[in-house]
């Protein structure tokens, strides 16, 4: 089977404008870059709309009808001082999560091994009732619901391997209390949006373990092997979400860690080897961050060399 790359032009329509780091660049790099790899193994699918009903999932509904009663927009406007709408946002935020629903449904279904959804806006950060750090839906979280609950999945592990922590799905995990999901970040502390402290190890369903600035490779691979990997064989996933960010390469100067190109690689195959043994290889990764268009490329080539082949790992 195949792997799906899951991308809609809309997302070039959500404009930041070209001085702020999350820009319309970001996934058209990543595109040009897969295009040339020429993989046979790669298709691309396009990516609909989530329902309000399936951001209801996670959002309260106050805050989805703040988000859409601003359209029509004649100009750009910002929720923060880092996250805004531009007048095409809306159909990028709509269509981001639908694509983590249509990926997680193909996957679930056989139609697909695995998936990289190319997406934006990014979605770690957008918390229950708030949209920040660039984000306005929680991409990942809506997916995972609709995992649990239209396709009823138990055992959904979430795994953030973007820089910033990602405070917006620990927040929603946590208010779902439900130990059928995992919430696993490793991300640098101290750094934007400044929570994700350190976890006890025998927390059950949320566990977050910190790179602190200047370090890279080594301790990151360490935290992989010596805490990722005891927690997903204990926790046994029956589904993998990959909240993959590539901004803690050592490029990218939103961060103070040094990972190279090849890290990203090497965890997608840790992962892609856990998702082997105990869901079929059943994994969909999500875009989040990662804001240096050399780093990006390089990254996301690794990441979906390693997806293709993780038949062969």
């Amino acid at each position: 089977m195949k792997t799906g790359i899951f991308f809609h032009p809309s997302f070039f329509w959500h404009h930041t404008g070209l001085n702020h780091p999350e820009n319309n660049r970001r996934v058209q790099k990543i595109i040009k870059k897969l295009d040339d790899l020429n993989l046979d193994r790669l298709k691309k699918f396009d990516c609909p709309y989530a329902t309000y009903e399936q951001i209801g999932k996670v959002h309260d509904k106050k805050y989805i009808d703040k988000i859409i009663n601003f359209f029509p927009l004649k100009q750009s406007m910002q929720l923060d001082s880092d996250t805004l709408l531009s007048p095409r946002s809306l159909e990028a935020c709509l269509r981001s999560p639908g694509a983590v629903i249509s990926a997680i449904k193909m996957v679930e279904h056989k139609k697909i091994k695995n998936a990289f959804c190319v997406i934006r806006p990014p979605g770690h950060h957008a918390r229950i009732s708030q949209g920040m750090g660039f984000c306005i839906f929680n991409n990942i979280a809506i997916g995972a619901a609709y995992a649990r609950d239209e396709l009823d999945i138990k055992k959904i592990a979430i795994i953030d391997i973007d820089v910033h922590h990602g405070n917006g799905t620990e927040e929603w995990v946590r208010s779902s209390n439900d130990n059928n999901f995992l919430f696993f970040s490793i991300h640098q502390s101290p750094l934007y949006p400044g929570t994700g402290y350190e976890s006890n190890f025998s927390e059950t369903n949320v566990s977050n373990h910190i790179l602190s600035p200047g370090e890279g490779s080594y301790e990151f691979r360490s935290l992989v092997k010596n805490r990722l990997i005891p927690k997903l064989e204990s926790f046994k996933p029956k589904m993998i979400l990959l909240s993959i960010g590539f901004d803690g390469h050592k490029l990218d100067d939103i961060s103070d860690i040094k990972l190279l190109s090849e890290d990203y690689g090497w965890v997608t195959e840790v992962v892609c080897k856990i998702a082997t043994k105990y869901c079929s290889g059943k994994l969909i990764s999500v875009l989040e961050g990662g804001y240096n268009f050399r780093a990006l490329e390089e990254s996301s080539s690794n990441h979906v060399v390693a997806l293709t082949k993780s038949d062969n790992i």
